[in-house]
């Protein structure tokens, strides 16, 4: 069994990046790229998705620009090839570029052209660690092999984690969250180092480069050490003070690249000058997961896909829009037996004097009523919003889903457990699995309800129209969901081989059901298809060194390309090139107000991105100092007197004849990243104390 569990663990990565790892294809959305000028077809391969075009328009050229500082012997402080009309923008304190993280060290070491490999091999590693700690803590909470295999599965292939492995730092964070599980539960049972081990997971956790996803790792972390030291009735002078010092400690790791970040964002285009605001929040829990799309953790594709485009859950029906959100930030869907056995598992019978495995449905069942309470935007939003400095400033309160995720793989492993129990009923195991199906079905049948409510007061097109894009998965769901609760029911009646063997077949559907669905999310792409220079860009490199470039961008929609965008923010970053626009999670707000002012008073950013600052007109390129005005072949340039110095099928280049700017000055440490530093070097010296101090010498 445990060479069975070996391989199970091994292949989920390998499987979903089996070709990235051979270095037939890259693990980048670069197929993206192909919806804007110059590298636009009429036929990209994959449809529009704002979000994984994240990954190779912003993670991609940030990577690439740390490494070549790195290579260069510098500390990657600033990326001066966007908003280079300001000198640039920070890159190290753009807390997603992640320079301290010491898995990254993996891009920093590999040669920049062979960098697109670097992305595959880094998910691939981190999905291993993530099924590794999930299984480690299933094993440590009682379960055996095949039910901590279960859960290691279910989370891993889950939705909150397979759609958004294009932006790395998402899955860097959260792949420690079992593991830092893992170490308070050792710490909690007096086991050697187990204290110190927590701080080393809260430090990665802090260090990988989502902050707002790091909130909810140590978060959750809390949560757990609380209620277990609740529910276990701890002396308080048995693990206060240690926590306190752990958590210090993981702060002191993770300072050097925290506090710039902290800094920045203070003065940052998210910083409000005013605080949260009630509107701020309206808007905040705006995006929180609707009731309607609870259906979606039994039928994920209900609402259709995102990938084939025809997911309408956050698009427009009939050129109208009916609000929604992306894809994947309610993306919550664990596969369809381990829901059932999660179910189940809560359904079991509860008793105050409950032991063992039994207990350990507490803690889960805490850490999933508090994630789902924020995702779905209840009150306790409320007060992390007003109450919890730079809470204001996340994202999508339904990313907690992905802590959710992680709950119910552990309930499912559970459930697992407890259906070939001898100890509890046999009709008490059954009843467990009706009830669960029961409220599966219940739920779907509101969440169908809301949403056919929903449509009908926002478009004239039938829901059945709508429907047919997600038919058939809800087709095959439910078929394994016919087959995971026909399972689930036999196997308390079983016993011995039998049993092992409808265990196993629950494993399988599992794998059958949840693998497909990542392998189809995240397409590669060929190597070549990485930022190719076309001809366009090749008279850029050789007549725009040095020089500012105003790429025109008058338009841009979440739900689809304008059709004269060109140069996507970030994409001259590439090529070393100086750009006047730029595309960031933080910048300076000074940025975002300079372009306004050349724009002649007009926001910069598109309404559904504030994160991007476009240059829109010619007017103001030319106020910021652009020597080339570069716009799609499909624009129509207004009559205009400067001289047109390129046309192609890619793009069009005007020349304005101003001047070269000067190289902008080097970027010198803030004082943020000096105490940063500082504290760092004092974390890894009180690390190493606690690692070695004491060691026994070995004879």
């Amino acid at each position: 069994m445990r060479r069975f569990v070996a391989v199970a663990l091994i292949l989920l990565p390998l499987l979903l990046l089996g070709k990235s790892l051979l270095g037939r294809e890259a693990f980048l959305p670069a197929d993206l790229l192909q919806h804007v000028a110059p590298w636009e077809k009429e036929s990209p391969p994959s449809a529009w998705n704002v979000l994984r075009y994240d990954g190779i328009t912003q993670f991609y050229p940030w990577r690439l620009e740390a490494s070549r500082q790195f290579h260069a012997g510098k500390l990657p402080l600033s990326n001066p090839y966007a908003f280079a009309a300001d000198g640039g923008t920070p890159l190290w304190a753009n807390s997603q570029s992640a320079p301290l993280y010491p898995l990254n060290a993996l891009f920093w070491l590999a040669p920049t052209g062979s960098l697109w490999y670097v992305f595959g091999l880094s998910v691939a590693l981190h999905l291993l660690i993530a099924a590794a700690g999930v299984y480690r803590l299933a094993r440590r909470l009682g379960l055996r092999r095949a039910p901590g295999t279960l859960s290691a599965i279910s989370f891993v292939l889950s939705g909150p984690v397979v759609c958004w492995l294009a932006l790395p730092t998402f899955l860097c964070v959260i792949c420690w969250l079992p593991w830092l599980l893992l170490a308070i539960e050792r710490a909690l049972a007096g086991k050697s180092r187990g204290w110190t081990w927590v701080g080393l997971a809260a430090g990665l956790i802090l260090l990988g480069g989502h902050l707002q996803i790091a909130f909810y790792g140590i978060a959750t972390g809390l949560v757990w050490l609380v209620f277990r030291v609740w529910d276990q009735k701890k002396p308080v002078r048995g693990w206060l003070l240690p926590a306190l010092g752990v958590l210090l400690l993981g702060i002191c790791l993770a300072s050097p690249q925290v506090l710039p970040t902290v800094e920045l964002s203070r003065n940052s285009h998210r910083a409000s000058a005013t605080g949260p605001t009630l509107d701020g929040y309206k808007s905040y829990v705006g995006l929180a997961l609707p009731l309607r799309s609870l259906i979606t953790f039994v039928f994920p594709n209900y609402y259709g896909h995102p990938i084939d485009g025809s997911h309408w859950n956050d698009s427009e029906v009939n050129g109208m829009v009916i609000g929604g959100n992306n894809y994947a930030e309610w993306a919550c869907y664990v596969g369809i037996a381990p829901l059932i056995l999660a179910l189940a598992a809560l359904f079991l019978p509860w008793k105050k004097t409950d032991t063992g495995l039994f207990r350990q449905r507490r803690p889960l069942a805490v850490v999933l009523g508090l994630s789902l309470s924020m995702a779905l935007g209840t009150p306790l939003d409320l007060l992390l919003y007003f109450g919890l400095p730079g809470f204001a400033q996340t994202g999508s309160p339904a990313r907690v889903l992905v802590v959710a995720a992680l709950a119910l793989a552990l309930l499912a492993g559970v459930g697992l457990q407890c259906l070939n129990n001898s100890e509890i009923p046999r009709a008490a195991r059954q009843r467990a699995v009706w009830a669960a199906l029961v409220t599966a079905l219940l739920v779907c049948a509101i969440s169908a309800s809301l949403s056919a409510s929903w449509v009908a007061g926002s478009t004239s097109t039938p829901l059945g129209e709508l429907l047919q894009a997600g038919l058939r998965d809800v087709q095959f769901g439910l078929i394994v969901l016919v087959l995971a609760v026909g399972v689930a029911l036999v196997v308390p009646r079983l016993s011995g081989k039998r049993q092992t063997g409808a265990i196993l077949a629950l494993l399988l559907l599992t794998s059958i059901d949840l693998i497909p669905r990542a392998l189809r999310y995240n397409p590669g792409s060929p190597p070549e298809q990485v930022y190719p220079t076309t001809p366009g860009l090749a008279y850029l490199k050789a007549n725009a060194k040095g020089a500012l470039i105003a790429p025109l961008n008058a338009g841009w929609s979440m739900g689809g390309q304008s059709p004269h965008a060109i140069l996507p923010p970030n994409a001259l970053t590439v090529f070393e090139l100086r750009d006047a626009a730029g595309y960031d999670s933080l910048f300076p707000a000074s940025r975002r107000e300079r372009l306004r002012e050349a724009g002649g008073g007009k926001d910069p950013a598109p309404p559904q991105n504030g994160n991007m600052a476009f240059i829109k007109s010619f007017t103001a390129a030319q106020a910021l100092g652009a020597r080339f005005i570069v716009v799609s072949p499909a624009f129509k340039a207004p009559h205009t007197e400067l001289r047109e110095v390129y046309s192609g099928p890619d793009m069009t280049i005007f020349d304005t004849g101003i001047n070269p700017l000067s190289a902008p000055p080097s970027p010198t440490p803030s004082t943020a990243l000096r105490v940063g530093l500082f504290l760092g070097g004092l974390g890894l010296a009180a690390l190493a104390a606690l690692l070695f101090a004491g060691r026994p010498e070995r004879r």
